[in-house]
């Protein structure tokens, strides 16, 4: 008696699994790297945020009165009752205005007007780790001869 059997062999069935895991192989560095690098995108952007938010403080600090040269906002210090460019209570000020991003503002580093009034980020590529930081990754300013792009990294 034949019985008529439907379905896929062992054989058939393990030659589908291994060509599946070699798909896998194959995308799963390329997603992870498009991850990577949009997680970086989103540093650079907070950072440029970060910027024009400082910009934005000094600039009304200047219709009050005249803010000395050069000038450091700092990002890292916690101190209440601070208005000289630390922290107050979580917010940062630049002589009493405060500085406020649309978006994350960074955890630590710092952010420089300079006696041209540029602003950018104070760190260099070999202390990055100075630099701005949001979540794991801290942003660097390339410097005046690359128009003060960002660039991050973890």
């Amino acid at each position: 008696m034949m019985q008529n059997r439907k379905g896929f062999t062992l054989i058939e069935l393990l030659a589908v699994i291994v060509i599946l895991a070699i798909i896998a192989l194959i995308t799963t560095p390329t997603i992870l790297n498009v991850m990577e690098n949009s997680r970086r995108d989103a540093a650079k952007d907070k950072a440029y945020g970060t910027i024009k938010a400082v910009q934005l403080a000094y600039t009304q600090a200047q219709v009050s009165y005249e803010v000395n040269m050069p000038y450091t906002v700092d990002f890292s210090s916690k101190r209440d009752g601070a208005s000289d460019g630390s922290t107050e209570k979580g917010f940062t000020y630049v002589e009493g205005q405060e500085v406020q991003a649309s978006g994350e503002m960074p955890t630590a580093g710092q952010v420089l007007i300079d006696n041209d009034g540029q602003i950018y980020i104070k760190a260099t590529e070999s202390n990055y780790k100075s630099g701005l930081k949001f979540g794991n990754y801290y942003c660097y300013d390339l410097g005046a001869n690359k128009n003060h792009e960002v660039a991050c990294k973890r």
